[in-house]
């Protein structure tokens, strides 16, 4: 009973922060992760357990705290102790999409490259 109401404060408490835009305290890690990444995640309690909300979306180890994207969107992650509860809300990022066109290029002429993937921005080096 008592973890199911650690859950509930948990709940509230994301609640609480998306709305306020603050953190809540407690876990410690990259909370926002590609498909495929990992991020090992902390907590300031030892001997709690690591949950994921929804799985098709991160996984998170047990007892280590790794997290793995598994597709993008976002979940909330819990730790959960007998004495305590933290959560965080996580987000997985889409992979990039491949990058198409020439690869050898001349100088003084151009070509043009393009992706699939919208919103990011273009570099050289």
């Amino acid at each position: 009973m008592r973890k199911l109401s650690n859950l509930l404060v948990v709940m509230l408490l994301l609640n609480f922060a998306k709305a306020s835009a603050i953190e809540i305290p407690g876990i410690a890690g990259a909370l926002t992760v590609c498909i495929g990444a990992n991020s090992t995640l902390t907590a300031g309690t030892p001997g709690g357990s690591w949950s994921s909300a929804n799985t098709l979306r991160a996984t998170v180890n047990v007892s280590t705290g790794l997290l793995t994207g598994v597709s993008a969107g976002t979940t909330v992650i819990s730790y959960t102790t007998d004495d305590t509860a933290y959560g965080a809300i996580v987000t997985v990022n889409a992979l990039p999409g491949a990058i198409t066109g020439p690869n050898t290029f001349c100088i003084g002429n151009s070509s043009t490259l393009s992706s699939a993937s919208t919103g990011g921005t273009w570099q050289s080096s």
